[in-house]
């Protein structure tokens, strides 16, 4: 489930990316390109990466790369 935001957050959100955060939450997906991949997600490598994909909608491989990998 995605984190609760204002809906004002959520509308700019999607507005910037094109895609809705909670839709890819709700279908275990990452956002849609520009921002993210769009693909179904695999996994998480631990529970701080599946607590960002409720709260950005990146999968793991975006979130790697957009934060680097350790």
């Amino acid at each position: 489930m995605p984190t609760p935001k204002s809906k004002q957050i959520d509308d700019f959100l999607t507005k910037l990316s094109g895609d809705s955060r909670q839709s890819a939450a709700q279908e275990m997906r990452c956002i849609a390109p520009p921002i993210g991949c769009g693909k179904p997600i695999k996994g998480f490598k631990d529970n701080l990466s599946a607590k960002e994909h409720r709260i950005s909608g990146l999968c793991q491989e975006c979130q790697d790369k957009f934060f680097g990998e350790e």
